[in-house]
């Protein structure tokens, strides 16, 4: 026991100085060392904190765009198919124009492999286009077995489109994405094996 009171006589004494100074001054001290902590702190945050946000922010921001692009993609990519499924010649030509427009636009925000596969998709549903309104003067396909083939053609770039945009956006197994585009396309679907 008489360790501990030398002890704290020891520190007593070695800080007995501490009584002698003027309060102000500790308190100027202090403000002082609370101001160079705010500073340093600040500091911190400007050179690596912020930066790391701002890329961040970017990154999100891209990523919005690029969902964006995808979602007028496939919008205009559903809207041709479904205009030359019900032999709407003048409504497929304004939209076959209309999903190059926005195809462009993707351009800039899709990921090497979705812009492959979307620029086989729009030369897939061109010549589909293009079969499709090729009628006989009484109004019949010139190329019936054409047709099919061009059909099948189209609806497998299709699928692969949508199956690559899946994979980009959501970053899912492929089995995963396979699972679930052959679910809402189980007849155009043939998956990885049949490339």
């Amino acid at each position: 026991m008489s360790e501990t009171i030398t002890a704290c006589e020891n520190v007593c004494r070695d800080f007995s100085w501490l009584g002698r100074i003027d309060p102000r001054v500790v308190q100027g001290i202090l403000t002082l060392l609370a101001a160079l902590v705010a500073s340093a702190t600040a500091i911190y945050i400007a050179k690596w904190v912020y930066p790391q946000q701002k890329n961040i922010d970017r990154s999100n921001e891209v990523f919005n765009e690029r969902r964006e692009a995808y979602r007028k993609f496939l919008t205009a990519m559903n809207s041709l198919y479904t205009a030359v499924l019900d032999k709407d010649k003048a409504g497929a030509l304004t939209r076959m124009l209309d999903l190059h427009a926005v195809a462009s636009d993707m351009a800039c925000f899709a990921s090497p492999g979705v812009a492959v596969f979307a620029r086989d998709y729009l030369d897939k549903v061109q010549k589909f286009r293009s079969i499709a309104f090729a009628l006989t003067p009484e109004g019949k396909l010139k190329l019936p077995r054409e047709w099919s083939k061009a059909k099948a053609e189209a609806e497998q770039a299709r699928v692969k489109v949508i199956a690559a945009i899946r994979m980009d956006l959501f970053e899912g197994s492929a089995i995963e994405t396979q699972s679930v585009v052959a679910a809402f396309f189980p007849k155009s679907y043939k998956g990885e094996d049949s490339k």
